[in-house]
């Protein structure tokens, strides 16, 4: 009887023992999470896989159905599930709780954010503040939220849920608010670093822009200074067709794979043209097939004038128009990204004279970077083709104005042989030419003896 009573009393120690274990387990399961999540805040510094860690070990000591931190927008206007964790996937991914915007202005979860309080609820069902979300909140009961508080002011939240009644306790709010001072903490170092980071590429890129900002500043003075070269050279060129020639040069030395210089007349049909950086063949193709100047006057008159770019008329190849009633040399170049120069566009500028007519009109082809032209990119370009204009206006009043002297000085040359000319027809006319004497002349001397 002894030996049961003592065997009784093991017994019933032993299982004080392991009841005694399971409390102290359970007590120090907190602990144990918010180590962890001290661990995960230290060595971690991306925001979703704190997250992560943070609701792995709020289950441990929740065990919860369903979990999610949700942050506010920078207006504070909506809320955001940021992570979210729960036993069963279908509510985390079928139902597409992550990502999930939520209202501000209904619902536990919104109450929680608004007032910056935590709240522990026994039974949903029956709290005049929950919000009906198909799919999602049917099966809701206990609940337990936070807010996150960041400087006095909520940031978001940690709401935690289950199906039955009654799981949530005193020391399972106590512990989320132990947590959500954690994550606030991680969010706003997670903002910080953000913010750090937005900051650094936008130093890098101010400073990229600033670096391509000098790079084209330098390509444009380097584009002026040439063509100011090539204007010297133009003006001491002695033929119209030498200087076409270096306005074709310089042009394409500037940065144009290919340029077409021709002079026109008062019908815009062609008088002359020149070519630099086109292939012979291409060359030979393009003299064969010149636009009409009829077809010129229609198109700077119409058509073209929505496709003005500053003093150009810049055509892209991706216009119906332009494949249909364009016509051009076929380039050699293969097409390049969305965006950039097509190989059969086309960018067109008349020369115009003094008094506004065309002298003449300038074809580039193939720009050197490849970009498609704006009216900023094309201005030295531009102000250069003014005073091409003006030097081929120019040289064709001098040529002009030589035709008229050749054609006076040959006026000048059939006047004088023409009064030559009478000159003799009067000399012969002249009686003593004639060989008669007078009638009154008797001396008998011979005429010219």
């Amino acid at each position: 009887m002894t030996m049961t009573n003592h065997h009784s009393t093991r017994s019933e120690e032993s299982r004080q023992g392991e009841g005694s274990g399971q409390v102290d387990q359970a007590q120090s399961q907190p602990m144990a999470s918010l180590y962890e999540m001290a661990l995960a805040l230290a060595e971690t510094v991306e925001l979703d896989e704190t997250l992560r860690v943070v609701l792995r070990q709020v289950r441990c000591v929740l065990d919860y159905d369903l979990c999610f931190v949700a942050l506010a927008s920078m207006d504070g206007q909506r809320l955001r599930i940021q992570a979210a964790d729960s036993k069963d996937d279908r509510q985390m991914n079928g139902g597409g709780l992550l990502g999930m915007e939520l209202k501000v202005d209904h619902g536990i979860n919104a109450w929680i954010y608004r007032e910056g309080q935590p709240t522990l609820i026994d039974d949903a069902d029956k709290d005049p503040r929950r919000l009906h979300v198909v799919g999602v909140t049917e099966s809701i009961r206990s609940v337990v939220g936070v807010p996150l508080i960041v400087g006095g002011r909520p940031i978001g939240t940690i709401y935690a849920t289950r199906r039955q009644p009654c799981s949530f306790d005193q020391s399972h709010l106590h512990f989320l608010t132990i947590t959500a001072a954690q994550v606030a903490a991680a969010v706003q170092r997670a903002r910080l670093l953000d913010q750090a980071r937005n900051g650094a590429r936008e130093m890098g890129r101010m400073a990229k822009a600033t670096q391509e900002a000098f790079r084209m500043a330098s390509e444009e003075r380097d584009k002026l200074v040439h063509l100011h070269r090539v204007a010297v050279d133009m003006q001491r060129a002695e033929t119209l067709a030498a200087k076409l020639q270096i306005i074709a040069d310089g042009i394409h030395a500037a940065g144009w794979g290919r340029v077409a210089v021709s002079t026109r007349d008062a019908d815009l049909n062609a008088i002359d043209v020149v070519c630099a950086g086109v292939l012979l063949e291409d060359e030979a193709a393009l003299r064969t097939n010149l636009v009409p100047g009829s077809e010129w006057k229609n198109r700077f008159g119409g058509e073209l004038e929505r496709f003005r770019l500053g003093g150009f008329y810049y055509l892209p190849w991706s216009d119906p128009w332009v494949r249909e009633m364009a016509h051009r040399v076929k380039s050699h170049k293969a097409p390049g990204p969305v965006d950039t120069w097509d190989p059969q566009d086309l960018l067109y500028m008349p020369l115009l004279g003094r008094a506004g007519r065309i002298v003449g009109i300038i074809s580039l082809d193939d720009p050197d970077d490849g970009r498609r032209p704006t009216a900023e990119g094309l201005q030295i370009i531009e102000l250069f083709a003014q005073e091409a204009a003006l030097t081929i206006e120019n040289a064709q009043l001098v040529a002009d104005l030589r035709l008229l002297n050749a054609d006076l000085q040959e006026m000048v040359a059939a006047q004088a042989q023409l009064l030559y000319t009478l000159e003799q027809v009067a000399d012969y006319s002249s009686p003593r030419r004639s060989g008669t004497r007078p009638s009154g002349d008797q001396s008998g001397a011979e005429w010219g003896g």
